[in-house]
């Protein structure tokens, strides 16, 4: 039933998908009763999915006699249903929660302000906390599971130079919900352990630890969306808000799993990678990568060629 509500009681196959083969279109229709949210995001994941499908089909019939075995074998390519449903799930989840995060933390800190404002409200901060929690919770639903995530625009990630990055909103939107953060924890220390300099938000030294504890642990979350990976012919350049590192190629070492693959770490943060690079001969680095980041496929592929031409460039010195 649950799952039911995650595709908004939306059971139909959305038509756009089918391409006249039977083979392909039965795996796509297999795909499609996995996956999470409404018609609208299913419909742009499986358009993707199809597209890739489509391609691998027109490149194994340059060797395969038939397109029966050519569709069978773009269908195995591909990988079992099973493992791309899961895939997305953990993607369209992952957009639940930080939308959750975003949306309530913004709620919460208007409410907070007018309620401040009006003191002849009563409203308390507990009970902002709440609605706050309810408004995110409603507002995440409808990112995650009702419109359809933000389709990328391609075309400038063949080039030489492209950039890896999440979207300029959200980022915006991490960068401001940090500094919100980081002054709810200042205003909560001061409020805490000494005379407030400014006005507190809270009323009770119980509410400072509880909310500044929060906001503290979420800095973190909202930051890690500020990440931009610039990607150029000479190497990688990496910002956080004002603070940028140049990495030539021949620095970066290996591309390795950020949290490890035991089987109890969930799905999306075993596709966390860290791109693991050199500063001195006894110290390495690591740059963080995740699995919704824009560019994120082809920067990977770039950084594994060249991490298999090193020995080749090597020898030949």
């Amino acid at each position: 039933m649950f799952k039911a509500l995650t595709r908004n009681l939306e059971s139909s196959v959305p038509k756009e998908i089918l391409t006249g083969d039977s083979i392909l279109d039965d795996y796509l229709k297999s795909l499609d009763v996995r996956l999470a949210g409404g018609k609208k995001v299913r419909k742009a994941f499986l358009l993707e999915i199809q597209d890739h499908l489509l391609e691998k089909k027109k490149n194994l019939l340059e060797t395969l006699p038939t397109e029966e075995n050519a569709s069978k074998a773009a269908v195995e390519e591909m990988g079992p249903p099973e493992e791309l449903a899961r895939s997305q799930s953990s993607a369209t989840w992952r957009t639940f929660w930080r939308h959750f995060l975003s949306s309530s933390s913004i709620y919460f800190f208007a409410m907070l302000f007018f309620s401040f404002i009006d003191e002849k409200s009563g409203t308390s901060a507990l009970n902002c906390f709440f609605q706050s929690l309810w408004f995110g919770i409603c507002m995440a639903w409808l990112f995650a599971f009702v419109f359809p995530p933000h389709q990328i625009d391609v075309s400038n990630i063949q080039k030489d130079t492209y950039t890896v990055e999440y979207s300029k909103g959200l980022r915006f939107l991490s960068i401001s919900l940090s500094l919100f953060s980081l002054f709810i924890v200042l205003n909560s220390l001061t409020n805490i352990f000494g005379n407030a300099a400014y006005v507190g938000i809270f009323k009770t030294k119980a509410e400072y630890i509880f909310f500044g504890t929060i906001y503290f642990l979420l800095i973190p979350v909202f930051f890690a969306n500020s990440l931009r990976i610039y990607v150029s012919p000479d190497g990688l350049a990496y910002q956080r808000l004002l603070w940028k590192k140049h990495i030539p190629w021949k620095h970066i070492v290996q591309i390795t799993p950020a949290f490890g693959s035991s089987s109890w770490i969930p799905h999306y943060w075993k596709n966390v990678l860290h791109i693991r690079f050199q500063i001195n001969e006894k110290k390495h680095g690591t740059i963080p990568i995740y699995p919704d980041m824009h560019g994120r496929t082809n920067l990977l592929l770039e950084i594994e060629k060249r991490i298999d031409q090193k020995p080749q460039l090597e020898s030949a010195k």
